[in-house]
């Protein structure tokens, strides 16, 4: 008995290609929000504020592309590749986002 593979269907393969390349392009322009002058571009603070839910999402949509043995993996991949030398994204599991250094007087 020979082994068959399981077929995907076209519209969810494309569905879920579109979904990775968006969430790939808005992580993207939350790493870019942390060198834009909020007074020239306003609107993308918004995409700084948006940061770690974008990076949550990505890292499911790599995830679950794995599970899938799908070559879109590739897609959150690159996503996901700035953030490991990105100075302040070490900063969302630490504490230093949420209790802020003591702040000396002297």
């Amino acid at each position: 008995m020979a082994l068959t593979r399981k077929k995907h269907s076209l519209f969810f393969g494309i569905t879920s290609r579109t979904l990775m390349i968006i969430s790939a392009a808005l992580l993207l322009l939350s790493y870019v929000s942390t060198y834009v002058n909020p007074a020239k571009a306003w609107f993308m603070t918004i995409f700084g504020l948006l940061f770690a839910p974008l990076l949550l999402c990505n890292f499911l949509l790599f995830v679950w592309a794995i599970l899938r043995k799908s070559k879109a993996l590739v897609i959150p991949f690159l996503a996901l590749l700035p953030c490991s030398w990105q100075e302040n994204s070490s900063a969302l599991l630490t504490a230093e986002i949420w209790m802020p250094k003591a702040v000396s007087r002297y």
